[in-house]
């Protein structure tokens, strides 16, 4: 049809003066005529494939092919042709059964996400979702006027992109979900504490590489960017909670936070904070002493080394999260013991050993 269609213009373009408006307008119109006689058994053939149910990758194609010669075709014979119409009608309906199909096979994702795999890597039905991510991309970068596409603004290929994203995104977090109400011990398989985020930070990072040689996929890149820091962020914030509830430190943390809080937006009276059964400097000092210990053991492999995290850089990103947030901790409870507003007088003397400053040199 392209090739006729180039034939026939070039017969026009011999049988009119080059330069002629009206002449051009005809040529136009007279090609319109012409082909007005194939459109329908051309809409019928493209009919029949996209209402036999194409796989996805089949009908993405085809509708980057259609709309290619769309452009094509109002570029040759002019806008509003019967030619142009058509395969305009067609893309349209080609674009209607791609989302059809790839709704299809994302509830056929998360119609039972399963168990994560006992390394935490990403499982096998994630990775085949993937597999289709990445051929819609390469498809995407081959189809004809990629290179135009891409400066355009939001796009068809970049909701199709999005589209197949989501649930690949709600497949790792419904798997990860499964080990939060069962719990880490499912059957003869043991998981490490913050396995669900660990595994969801595993599928992340490998979508996130896979996506990175294809045009259009920067934004994409960035929103799993983003969630990737919620789950590490949410990751080292319970493995804190974790080191301050064995050193009892955790609802004391709470607590001391309160107080300095209030102090920013009342009067408070001196020594409120002390007079408090639950912050008595004995309890308070006991376990600020408890976790200086916890940690001065972490060569023997307390602090977590999340070694699930197959990415070295989210690993080392983690971990570095989960000392700044423990090292905060531990500076709020020894700021508010030494403060002398809160009551605690000549006892902070006792803390001297247990400084901020040393406990950061301790924990690196």
């Amino acid at each position: 049809l392209h090739q006729a269609l180039a034939q026939e213009r070039e017969l026009m373009g011999q049988l009119f003066r080059p330069g002629d408006g009206e002449g051009e307008g005809l040529q136009g119109q007279l090609l319109d005529r012409v082909f007005e006689g194939v459109c329908r058994p051309f809409r019928v053939r493209v009919e029949q494939v996209l209402m036999s149910s194409p796989e996805v990758l089949v009908a993405f194609k085809l509708n980057n092919l259609l709309e290619f010669y769309h452009g094509t075709v109002q570029n040759i014979m002019g806008g509003g042709t019967t030619l142009a119409a058509t395969i305009a009608g067609c893309q349209e309906m080609a674009a209607r059964v791609f989302g059809e199909q790839l709704r299809l096979a994302g509830d056929k994702l998360l119609r039972s996400p399963g168990i994560p795999p006992s390394d935490l890597s990403p499982s096998v039905r994630f990775m085949d979702g993937l597999k289709l991510l990445l051929e819609i991309l390469e498809s995407q970068d081959a189809s004809l006027g990629a290179e135009k596409k891409e400066t355009s603004g939001p796009t068809f290929a970049s909701r199709a992109i999005a589209d197949a994203i989501a649930p690949l995104k709600q497949f790792c977090e419904q798997s990860a979900a499964v080990l939060e109400g069962k719990g880490l011990d499912i059957g003869s398989v043991e998981y490490p504490e913050g396995a669900p985020h660990m595994y969801v930070v595993n599928c992340l990072v490998a979508m996130q590489t896979s996506l990175l040689p294809f045009r259009g996929a920067t934004e994409h890149i960035a929103a799993i960017s983003a969630s990737i820091e919620a789950r590490v962020e949410a990751l080292a914030s319970e493995a804190v909670g974790r080191i301050l509830a064995t050193c009892g430190l955790e609802d004391r943390l709470a607590r001391i936070r309160l107080y300095v809080e209030q102090q920013g937006v009342a009067q408070q009276q001196a020594g409120t904070m002390a007079q408090d059964d639950a912050l008595r400097f004995e309890v308070v000092s006991g376990a600020l002493r408890a976790l200086f210990s916890y940690v001065q053991s972490s060569a023997a492999g307390v602090l977590p080394t999340f070694v699930q995290i197959r990415a070295e850089k989210e690993r080392g990103q983690t971990l570095d999260r989960t000392k700044a947030l423990l090292f905060k901790a531990y500076r709020d409870v020894y700021e508010a013991v030494t403060d002398e507003a809160n009551g605690y007088g000549g006892k902070a003397d006792a803390l001297s050993a247990y400084s901020a400053d040393k406990f950061q040199e301790l924990i690196g």
